[in-house]
């Protein structure tokens, strides 16, 4: 006699179907848990940016932005932008970004000024560092781009525009402003 199949397929659907429930359910929060980690941007101002003032100072800041604008060149290294004032400090490049994000898409000297530095190791644990020394500038409706509620004009910070760990950024910021510092004596 053959066992009767039949009878036994009910039973086996309703473990099936309270299986994909569950994973249905496991998958929900998955992406519910991925989603919330990507959109997140409740970030305190300490986690975007740090104050390192006491590091670089205005004036240090100014002196290796007027470096670069007078003895560097032009070059391209991201798509914001067009013709950054460039240097390279032998181990890195140095870029110049300006106040007015790309309302100056083309640097030009006479639009803006240049206050955030970025400086960039490909050979490095964290391969690009943004600094910006933050002024009050009126340049109209083109306000200084990357001012984040928190900052304070007159001083320099490191910016957060990796996710990067700022204590390890602040570290190869230091050994970089060494090495700049170095070189235009």
């Amino acid at each position: 006699m053959m066992p009767d199949t039949d009878n036994r397929l009910p039973g086996n659907r309703k473990i099936i179907f309270k299986r994909i429930s569950i994973l249905k359910i496991n998958f929900k929060l998955l992406i519910l848990i991925i989603l919330l980690g990507f959109t997140s941007d409740d970030k305190q101002p300490s986690e975007k940016f740090h104050d390192i003032t006491d590091d670089i100072s205005p004036e240090s800041f100014n002196r290796i932005k007027n470096f670069i604008l007078e003895k560097g060149d032009r070059k391209f290294y991201c798509s914001m932008y067009n013709n950054n004032p460039h240097f390279y400090f032998g181990t890195f490049h140095a870029y110049l970004n300006p106040d007015t994000g790309q309302k100056n898409i083309n640097c030009d000297l006479s639009l803006s000024d240049f206050n955030e530095l970025v400086i960039h190791d490909p050979d490095s644990e964290i391969q690009y560092l943004n600094v910006v020394l933050i002024k009050n500038i009126n340049y109209g409706e083109n306000i200084q781009f990357k001012k984040i509620p928190g900052m304070t004009s007159g001083h320099v910070y490191l910016l957060n525009e990796y996710s990067t760990d700022l204590k390890t950024g602040r570290k190869a910021l230091l050994k970089a402003i060494k090495k700049i510092s170095e070189t235009i004596k």
